[in-house]
Formats: structure tokens, C-alpha cells, sequence
């Protein structure tokens, strides 16, 4: 069974873009266009509606197909050709979803409110996913993740933030998936991340700091986020902030190393 892969954020906007077009040929040249081929059953040739329906399903499958990095870069593929047809809408259909396009390349916009106490009740992980992926999205240089409960999940945080590519986890060995290592080796050489774990039974809270400057405490494990209610609180304070970095690198220093 092939597997199915969540989409890349950028997509969903832009594919809605081309389905929004009237005529099926437009919109069957559109996807032609950045790679797609599909082979029309001859019962819907001379359909209209359906014809489109069809291309719009075979699309999705074909999309839910692709791994992440072949997402983005079919995403960047359709959003600069739809860019040539209607700049204002692509522009307006990224924005909803808290992107832009400078014409080669995607930027998050959606940073707003990241340096603030949030509360997530239960069931709200799409509100705690866009959140983490915004905290992800606003470090520059290096992200430095401590959450004793770590899973393969963290590899779709990465990827969907376009962010930088030096990553540090500390987690604790004993709660690791069997799988993870492999995968984890799996994902740096094809991806191209520099991505360093490490086991400790230091730390009880989730904490992410950014650029090892910025501290943020999570009250769930970045894999179970709003599944329950938590919150996530960054840590203003400079001197409890410095000392929470100091410590984390002095145990990051003793910790076990696990790739």
C-alpha cells in the first residue's frame, strides 16, 4: 500500500486556484504544466464537469504520493505559473494561509503573537500545529528541541516550515520509537538537515530555544499537542532565560548521542 503523506501548506491555495478556472483544459495545461500526466478514461473526453472532477481526484492521489520536499518544489512549480496568470489571487490565497511568494521561494507571515502565553484547550492540535510551526518558522540560524517524547512527527515540522536546517533534539532514550533512528538517518541524507539527537533524563518539561537566544516552555510533547489542553509560554525573564540555556547546553554536553 503506497503511502500517503499530509500536504505541504502552500498547496491546498494553489490548487484551489486551478480548480477554480471553468474550462477543464485550462485547468488539466495548469497541472500538465508542473509535472502532472494523467490519462483520461474515454467515457469522460468529451465530458465537462466530470472531466474536470476526474482531473481534480487524480491530482490529489498523485499529490499525496509525493514526499514533502517534492511537494514544495511542485508548489513552487504552480505557484509561479499561476503567478503569470493572476498575481493579485495567488498573493491573496497564500495569505490566507500565512504564506508568500517572492516569485522563487515561500516565506511564512503568520509570526504574529509567537512571543506570547498561548492556551490550547483539548482537541485544538491544528491551532498548537500552526503555533509550533510559526516558533519553528522564526529561528534563524538553529533550532534546539528538549521533549522527552519525541516521534517521526518532528520530520513534517521541519520540512512544512522552510525554516533553517540545524536542528538539536534531546529526548530521553527510553521513550524513542524503535523506528526513529533509521528514519531519522533517512531524513538528513535526503533532505540535507543538519540534525543532532541526544538522550538525557534531565528535563521534565518540552522547551524549544531558537537561535539559542529565545526560550519557550511547552506544557505537551510537540507530538501530542491539543490533544489535552497546555500551554506555551515563552521565557521573558533574561536571567531565568540565560540560565535555562546555560543548563540545557551543559546537559546537551553530557548527554548520550544517539545520531
Amino acid at each position: 500500500m503506497t503511502k500517503a503523506f499530509a500536504w505541504v501548506p502552500t498547496l491546498a491555495p494553489l490548487i484551489s486556484l486551478v480548480a477554480d478556472q471553468e474550462s477543464p483544459d485550462a485547468v488539466l495545461n495548469d497541472f500538465m504544466a508542473v509535472g502532472f500526466n494523467f490519462e483520461l478514461p474515454p467515457e469522460l473526453e468529451k465530458s465537462f464537469g466530470p472531466r474536470k472532477h476526474a482531473y481534480l481526484t487524480e491530482v490529489q492521489k498523485w499529490i499525496s504520493e509525493l514526499e514533502w520536499t517534492a511537494q514544495w518544489e511542485l508548489a513552487r512549480a504552480l505557484a509561479k505559473r499561476m503567478t503569470e496568470k493572476n498575481p493579485h489571487l495567488v498573493r491573496e490565497r497564500l495569505d490566507g494561509v500565512g504564506w508568500r511568494f517572492d516569485g522563487s521561494e515561500f516565506f511564512p507571515i503568520e509570526t504574529g503573537g509567537i512571543r506570547e502565553h498561548v492556551f490550547f484547550p483539548a482537541g485544538a492540535s491544528h491551532d498548537a500545529f500552526v503555533h509550533i510551526r510559526s516558533l519553528f518558522k522564526d529561528a534563524r540560524r538553529e533550532l534546539f528541541i528538549i521533549d522527552g517524547y519525541i516521534d517521526t512527527s518532528l520530520f513534517q515540522f521541519l520540512l512544512s516550515t522552510n525554516g533553517p536546517r540545524t536542528c538539536r533534539v534531546l529526548t530521553k532514550a527510553r521513550t524513542v520509537p524503535h523506528d526513529f533512528v533509521s528514519e531519522a538517518r533517512h531524513f538528513v541524507r535526503q533532505h540535507g538537515f543538519t540534525l543532532t539527537i541526544r538522550t538525557s533524563d534531565a528535563f521534565h518539561d518540552r522547551q524549544i530555544v531558537l537561535d539559542g537566544s529565545r526560550a519557550f516552555i511547552l506544557g505537551a510533547s510537540i507530538k501530542d499537542a491539543g490533544k489535552k489542553a497546555f500551554h506555551i509560554i515563552p521565557v521573558e525573564n533574561r536571567s531565568t532565560r540565560d540560565e535555562m540555556i546555560r543548563y540545557a547546553e551543559e546537559v546537551w554536553d553530557q548527554a548520550t548521542l544517539l545520531i
